[in-house]
């Protein structure tokens, strides 16, 4: 068994038609992080005499088709010589956008949605795009929150009422928010899909278990640092998961089933430092402050 290690292309791009100004495949210490219906963040390392590293100011970069946008630069001289970037996901920059308390409006979540752009002020659109979910069903939404609240954070606690999720794309042609019951959970068609499966000794390095006793009922969550085999030459259909697919754990005569991958942490460089958290999502409907880096 023998571990695929990938060396993708970071581009510095130009914020107003995406034309690549520098490129490299020897950046390091990738790291893509995401959390369920919140954080999207990138970063990445490049030695300062890597010929990207004059571009980095330009701030705006394509990783594996996604815009992404920085919001940190940490730059060493002498010691490392080396870079360091962190970036959030082009969707953050709908957090600039806020709607007013009281807004409401009624009729089908295309409706809503642009209502609430209209709303918002933002002056580009957006597509939506629904994956086995329907649009058609008429409803009324209200924010009553004392405080405006970011567009971002509007769009979520739409989803949250109509008890579905949305996961946004930003390319270099297209800006879309994709609409599911459940992201990572169900085919096109609806059908749900194979849980992943950890196991102490095999795929699971270790589990530990965080319980909420403010919550009722109690709520409980794992962070599991993985060998993550569908990273690996030689894998089973159990090994594959994503972001939001259930999750099967047996460890120790304890046996749990039912939980999501709420959070995905991915190391291009280092498939043994993969992290994933797992536990039972449940949308927000009440706190309009922004979480997890711009939610």
């Amino acid at each position: 068994m023998g571990f695929i290690i990938q060396r993708p292309i970071i581009k510095v791009v130009d914020a107003s038609d995406f034309h690549v100004i520098a490129l490299t495949n020897k950046a390091f210490d990738i790291v893509v992080k995401r959390e369920l219906m919140r954080e999207w963040s990138l970063v990445f390392t490049v030695l300062n005499s890597d010929g990207i590293s004059n571009s980095l100011g330009m701030g705006i970069f394509l990783f594996e088709n996604e815009i992404y946008n920085m919001v940190l630069e940490n730059v060493n001289i002498g010691t490392e010589n080396t870079t360091t970037v962190k970036c959030e996901h082009m969707s953050y920059s709908l957090n600039k956008w806020s709607v007013q308390s009281n807004f409401t409006a009624t009729g089908t979540i295309t409706q809503i949605f642009n209502a609430a752009f209209s709303a918002s002020g933002i002056p580009f659109s957006w597509q939506y795009y629904f994956d086995n979910y329907a649009n058609e069903l008429n409803f009324t939404f209200t924010y009553t929150g004392s405080q405006p609240i970011s567009l971002r954070a509007l769009l979520y606690k739409i989803a949250a009422q109509r008890y579905f999720e949305i996961n946004f794309s930003y390319t270099t042609t297209a800006r879309t928010i994709i609409c599911k019951e459940q992201i990572g959970n169900k085919t096109n068609s609806g059908d749900k899909l194979t849980p992943a499966l950890f196991t102490l000794g095999r795929n699971l390095l270790s589990a530990n278990l965080q319980s909420d006793y403010s919550q009722n009922p109690i709520a409980e969550s794992y962070n599991f640092d993985i060998v993550n085999l569908q990273r690996t030459d030689s894998y089973i259909s159990t090994d594959v998961f994503d972001l939001g697919l259930e999750v099967d754990y047996h460890s120790n005569g304890i046996d749990q089933s039912g939980l999501r991958i709420t959070t995905y942490e991915y190391h291009y460089d280092d498939p043994l430092q993969d992290k994933i958290g797992i536990g039972s999502f449940i949308p927000d409907l009440s706190d309009s402050k922004t979480t997890g880096g711009g939610i």
